[in-house]
């Protein structure tokens, strides 16, 4: 009868816990924003190794019918809820900048450009090889080209593998899974460190989420 009475209560317990995870105050929100984490159970992919990132994955948020979501780098490009998302990176830790001259960029004509460029890459499959053409993006090239194309910013200056001191082992192993033996050095790219640092962005809330 004990092991019977228990089955049901650790159900419970668990359902409970489940539904307890503390939800991230969305106040400080706006369309536009951008927003960093680190995924959970991720491998530093190789731009956020060479660079050095505090944060391997960002995303932009977007408000839609009053709910805000992030436009991510998945397989492929989709809109995950906001809170969804920030629950998968690493304590429900995130930080979130936005542009410095938002409220006079955020034009009626300006947010109705966010909006049809987001829909543009929608679907858009993820760039395994960080390529800089349109065909596949990757979390940071995602987020750059979005604000070059909308408000003509370039978050940061492009770089290349050339850029970075590539000579640690560990990192000619990444570059090797990553492109075999031609690697195109001189290819344009952004890194997630690059948009974190950007002179055209400022922190507006930074938070760790413990469950």
């Amino acid at each position: 009868m004990k092991k019977i009475f228990l089955i049901p209560l650790f159900l419970f317990l668990v359902f409970t816990a489940s539904s307890c995870k503390k939800k991230a105050d969305v106040s400080m929100f706006n369309e536009g924003d951008i927003i960093f984490q680190n995924k959970k159970l991720k491998e530093a992919d190789l731009l956020s190794f060479i660079s050095k990132s505090a944060y391997n994955n960002v995303g932009v948020v977007f408000k839609i019918n009053g709910k805000f979501y992030v436009l991510e780098i998945a397989q492929p490009v989709q809109l995950a809820p906001l809170q969804s998302w920030i629950q998968d990176g690493q304590d429900g830790a995130y930080e979130l900048k936005r542009l410095i001259d938002f409220k006079e960029l955020a034009t009626p004509e300006n947010l109705e450009k966010f909006n049809a460029v987001r829909r543009d890459f929608m679907g858009k499959p993820h760039d395994v090889h960080f390529d800089w053409d349109d065909r596949a993006l990757y979390c940071g090239e995602l987020v750059w080209k979005i604000f070059k194309i909308v408000f003509n910013i370039s978050l940061c200056e492009l770089q290349a593998l050339a850029d970075f001191d590539l000579s640690d082992p560990e990192i000619r192993e990444k570059i090797e899974k990553t492109y075999g033996k031609k690697v195109p050095l001189y290819e344009n790219l952004v890194t997630p460190a690059g948009i974190y640092d950007s002179p055209f962005l400022e922190t507006v809330d930074k938070k760790t989420m413990k469950n």
